[in-house]
């Protein structure tokens, strides 16, 4: 089972260093304190497995705070975020039991790694200060449904 959610996530930018402003009727611009909000499309997708002998904590567990390593679901590396499982519990004839896992991912054309850069006027990769490490790890998200 697939699923497919629409919506979008609204910020603005610094005061003093921001690339976007209003400008008004006569061609003037607008101070920059009432500089307008960028709006980015999440795409949030879930996708079930049924009939799982296991709940597959093991790959769970590595695909948390990860964004995707490899092409997923037609979306290019690093664009989608992995955002959680639920997971349900089933009885088959005989009583032994199984799972029905469903993932929840997010997905963001601009990518998870990266932030706008006001100076540059687009979205830049980000790392930690002093450990190059990005916000968000890699994973591979096609092991979530071998």
């Amino acid at each position: 089972m697939f699923s497919v959610d629409y919506g979008a996530e609204f910020f603005t930018l610094p005061n003093q260093t921001s690339s976007l402003t209003f400008t008004d009727s006569a061609g003037g611009t607008v101070p920059t304190d009432q500089n307008p909000a960028l709006r980015i499309t999440v795409v949030t997708f879930k996708q079930t497995r049924m009939n799982l002998p296991g709940i597959p904590t093991s790959q769970i567990m590595a695909a948390t705070d990860c964004v995707n390593s490899a092409a997923f679901q037609g979306a290019e590396a690093g664009t989608v975020l992995f955002a959680g499982a639920a997971s349900q519990r089933r009885l088959f004839a005989g009583g032994s039991p199984g799972w029905d896992m469903t993932y929840t991912f997010s997905y963001r054309s601009v990518g998870w790694n990266v932030a706008f850069d006001p100076n540059k006027g687009t979205f830049r990769p980000v790392q930690f200060t002093g450990n190059s490490q990005t916000p968000y790890s890699q994973y591979d998200f096609n092991q979530l449904f071998l």
